[in-house]
């Protein structure tokens, strides 16, 4: 059976407590069953299609699945879209309660907005949200070349829209949302490279395979150069 790690972030855990205190536990409860809904719609569709998933993690932004293997293009816009789908039926689903049983609005209203806020907000264009994996999956077809100008395009676009709506805020209900949301778009602009910190803890603290086994030779000091290649090899 195949294992799935759960990584649940610091900031996850932050905005857990903060809706905590401010007595929004209804809502924090809907808005992780949403979230948990549009990661199983990804991986049910990953693993139709042969993919295995091996991390799943929570972060304030919502939350991602990571893939044992890289998505190809062709199966990139249905696991991508498979996520926002889920959310928009159980829109549906809700609304058409409404109208069979309007008494279910008091106990579903909530959960329909998470899964609406859920479902719009990961249709941006943007990375690393599912619309710019599915606008990628479209536009690579023709050419990965011109993908990338419209993705970065369309990033820096929604990054200054966001910074824009913070500015705007400032002088009438101010927002800080605008803002982080603009800082954590502009994060997946820049070029990911392994810190030094990254370098160091794999090496003492993580096996790597890639690393060769130092071993030391104890030699005769009238040993010659034939004898001590030999005493190597058998080694």
């Amino acid at each position: 059976m195949q294992q799935i790690k759960i990584k649940v972030g610091i900031s996850f855990i932050l905005m857990a407590v903060i809706m905590l205190i401010g007595h929004q536990f209804l809502l924090f409860i809907n808005l992780s069953i949403a979230l948990i809904l549009h990661e199983m719609a990804h991986i049910y569709i990953a693993k139709s299609k042969g993919y295995n998933t091996s991390v799943i993690k929570f972060d304030m932004l919502g939350a991602s699945i990571k893939l044992d293997t890289q998505i190809k293009k062709d199966d990139l816009f249905s696991i991508a879209f498979a996520g926002p789908c889920i959310n928009f039926i159980i829109c549906v689903i809700c609304t058409s309660l409404w109208w069979i049983v309007p008494e279910t609005y008091a106990f579903t209203a909530e959960f329909f907005r998470c899964n609406l806020m859920i479902a719009s907000f990961n249709m941006l264009p943007v990375e690393p949200l599912d619309g710019a994996k599915m606008l990628d999956s479209i536009l690579s077809k023709r050419s990965q070349h011109v993908a990338k100008i419209v993705s970065r395009i369309i990033n820096i676009f929604v990054i200054a829209l966001f910074l824009i709506l913070f500015i705007v805020s400032c002088f009438y209900k101010f927002d800080l949302t605008y803002l982080l949301f603009a800082i954590f778009f502009a994060s997946n602009l820049l070029p990911k490279r392994k810190t030094n910190f990254d370098i160091y803890y794999k090496l003492f603290f993580k096996k790597n395979k890639n690393i060769e086994k130092i071993n030391f030779l104890h030699v005769q000091p009238t040993c010659t150069l034939l004898e001590m290649l030999k005493q190597t090899k058998d080694g």
